[in-house]
């Protein structure tokens, strides 16, 4: 009997291991690694790329990506003996109040060359940095040489920038190539980009902005005998009229931060007097926005 038993469990040792040796797959012992230590460069990295990247977290509190690779390594080898890999891709959707439709695809081109990412960096430095502190700092930013967004209609778009919860993806390749006056003036177009998407994430805090307009947002307009409807907008708080719908519609409150954004940030005092000093209402919806702005960590 013991013999019977012996020769049983023998049996069933040899068919464990034929099943185990016969898997489709063999994985190695690789653990998966935290996401956010691949916003860090490696402690044992020298390059010239990480240790840029070490010293931008140390001046100015956020990482910097040049890749929106954030993990790719080995995890085993499948049934053909191919070598098979985890990868994770820096998705800027992952945002509760995310700046693009969840059916929207990125795709970008990289910063490979030092010297390119050195001058990148500098714009950034002298245009845009210097405007982004406190609540308004992302956690990282990504320097893209370009970004290509592709909606479910297969529409695509090249935007200046996008913002997600992990990140801040700004498209850089022009700003190699611009005169000074160029730079300013992508420089201008960024941080509209930027402000009027943070503004949509901080929408709580444009509570007051809002009740101005706030029971004709997105309601039907129709424009009175004897005005024009630019006129009709700018009695009713109003700078720019719905993107979905002008004639019909009055903007939605995201229309209302993005223009109102455009303008504290790229209109002097006395532009902003000589088209809106006559509407109370816009005036007042101004100085809001950048008091709001400044306490979110704007710097004018």
């Amino acid at each position: 009997m013991k013999r019977k038993i012996q020769i049983i469990l023998a049996a069933c040792m040899a068919v464990m291991l034929m099943t185990a040796c016969g898997d489709d797959d063999e994985t190695l012992g690789t653990e998966y690694q935290d996401p956010t230590n691949n916003f860090i460069p490696n402690p044992s990295a020298n390059d010239d790329t990480s240790v840029l990247r070490r010293e931008f977290k140390e001046k100015y509190g956020s990482y910097l990506l040049f890749t929106d690779t954030l993990q790719h390594y080995q995890i085993g080898i499948d049934v053909n003996g191919d070598p098979k890999y985890f990868t994770e891709l820096l998705n800027i959707l992952y945002a509760v109040g995310q700046s693009l439709p969840l059916t929207d695809t990125q795709k970008y081109t990289y910063f490979t060359d030092i010297e390119e990412q050195r001058k990148v960096v500098d714009y950034m430095d002298q245009y845009i940095l210097n405007h982004i502190t406190g609540k308004l700092r992302p956690f990282s930013w990504f320097l893209a040489k370009t970004i290509e967004v592709t909606d479910n209609q297969r529409r695509v778009t090249r935007p200046f920038a996008a913002c997600g919860q992990r990140t801040i993806v700004v498209s850089l390749g022009q700003a190699l190539r611009l005169s000074e006056s160029g730079k300013k003036t992508l420089a201008t177009r960024i941080l509209n980009t930027i402000i009027g998407q943070l503004a949509q994430n901080n929408s709580d805090a444009f509570s007051e902005f809002f009740a101005i307009s706030g029971v004709q947002y997105s309601r039907s307009m129709s424009v009175p005998e004897g005005t024009t409807r630019e006129k009709y907008l700018f009695d009713n708080g109003f700078i720019s009229p719905s993107t979905s719908n002008a004639n019909l519609y009055f903007p939605s409150q995201k229309d209302d931060l993005q223009a109102y954004s455009l303008v504290v940030i790229s209109y002097t005092d006395e532009r902003i007097e000589n088209t809106y000093g006559q509407y109370p209402l816009v005036m007042n919806k101004i100085k809001m926005m950048r008091e709001v702005l400044t306490k979110l960590g704007y710097v004018f």
